[in-house]
């Protein structure tokens, strides 16, 4: 966590949570943000002005993902799976996955069947 917290700061970036509380291995989280070059993949920006740069799974928790693959990926800890995002981008993301989810209901997760 250490290296993070380093690295991020030697590249003028501010992180989201410097001790990365998220659960996911902190190995993992600094590969992604240096094949990213710790900037956000949305906007470019290192995260100073739009809440801090974090990690954002792909297929994570889409209602209605851009494509099969997103949907098979899932919340998958592969790094091809997770992209460097600013805490602003990545609200972005989710409002315009739920706008997406609630023009397409036929695209949410069905319900589960009655037993």
């Amino acid at each position: 966590r250490a290296a993070i917290i380093r690295e991020a700061r030697a590249a003028g970036a501010v992180l989201t949570d410097p001790h990365q509380r998220g659960g996911l291995p902190a190995s993992l989280v600094l590969g992604v943000f240096r094949r990213d070059s710790f900037q956000c993949k949305a906007c470019s920006g290192r995260g100073a002005e739009r809440g801090g740069l974090g990690v954002h799974h792909k297929g994570g928790g889409l209602k209605a993902p851009a494509s099969e693959w997103l949907r098979r990926k899932g919340k998958s800890n592969d790094p091809n799976n997770i992209v460097t995002v600013c805490a602003g981008c990545h609200d972005s993301i989710h409002d315009k996955d739920r706008a997406l989810a609630e023009a397409s209901p036929s695209l949410e997760e069905p319900p589960p069947a009655e037993g």
